[in-house]
């Protein structure tokens, strides 16, 4: 047997040590404990001020991002606006171009028909004049052969029976 187990004193005494040394140690992990958790602490508060300065961050950059992206629209926008602007400025340059060009055609049409009615009205004035002038010319000379054979049966002796002939000839050549 040891002297310890003999002598109780000095296993209080033995053990009441053994029991402090524990209560240090245990302490010593307390301690080490709340060192860790201190720790943890500062990191966890580290990780939210680093969130919540990302989160800052991409607030910032999402709010940029749709600044850019309504600018990039307006500017679009504009552009789409000013080039229908300038379609339609085109349109009405062509349509009015086009207005111009059949009223030139429409004009030009009708001076040509009014030529050509010119032209047909004399050469039907002329074609008219030449055969009034051909009628009268062979009415004349209907009238120069009547009054030739008029004369010539007068000198005979038929002259009433040719001259009655010669009236109702000359009705008809009229």
């Amino acid at each position: 047997m040891t002297t310890l187990e003999r002598d109780p004193t000095q296993m209080l005494g033995y053990l009441e040590g053994r029991i402090e040394e524990q209560s240090v140690a245990i302490q010593e992990v307390k301690e080490g404990q709340q060192q860790i958790l201190t720790r943890v602490d500062l990191v966890n508060n580290r990780v939210d001020q680093v969130r919540d300065q990302l989160n800052d961050k991409i607030d910032q950059v999402q709010t940029q991002l749709n600044d850019k992206i309504d600018q990039v629209r307006d500017q679009l926008n504009d552009r789409v606006d000013q080039v229908r602007d300038q379609l339609n400025d085109k349109i009405d340059q062509v349509r009015d171009q086009l207005n111009d060009r059949i009223d030139q055609s429409h004009a030009q049409l009708s001076d040509k028909i009014d030529q050509v009615h010119t032209q047909l009205s004399d050469k039907i004035d002329q074609s008219h004049a030449q055969l009034s002038e051909r009628i009268d010319q062979s009415q004349a000379q209907a009238n120069s052969r009547f009054d030739r054979l008029f004369m010539a049966l007068v000198g005979t002796g038929t002259g009433i029976v040719v001259a009655q002939a010669g009236v109702i000839i000359t009705l008809l050549l009229r």
